[in-house]
């Protein structure tokens, strides 16, 4: 008598074919190696979390753009993010001069003392 080698699982477990033909070595053997002139993967969960902040402000950021642009109107929202970009800028500015003036290996809170 013929064995049924039908690839459906029965309802009792797993098929025997799947089984039979699909083992550990298999699988390992699947696994397409890396080619050594690509770069390395080296995220770290700190770059990870990182990413998703980065794009959750960049997606209010623009949802909030359409508020601002509803309620000031064209001329006003751009009006408001260039005094905004202004005061930005500044303060980056700033920070450069005084990392320049005094490197210090503490971040930012280090020259507010």
């Amino acid at each position: 008598m013929a064995e049924d080698h039908s690839t459906t699982p029965s309802a009792g477990g797993s098929s025997k074919v799947l089984a039979e033909t699909f083992s550990l070595d298999d699988h390992e053997q699947a696994i397409p190696h890396r080619s050594p002139r690509l770069p390395p993967r080296r995220l770290k969960q700190r770059h990870v979390q990182m990413i998703a902040l980065a794009g959750t402000l960049g997606t209010g950021l623009f949802l909030g753009s359409g508020q601002a642009l509803s309620g000031a109107g064209p001329l006003g929202a751009l009006i408001a993010y260039s005094l905004v970009g202004t005061v930005v800028y500044s303060s980056l500015c700033s920070l450069g001069e005084m990392t320049s003036f005094a490197p210090v290996p503490g971040s930012f809170p280090y020259y507010a003392s």
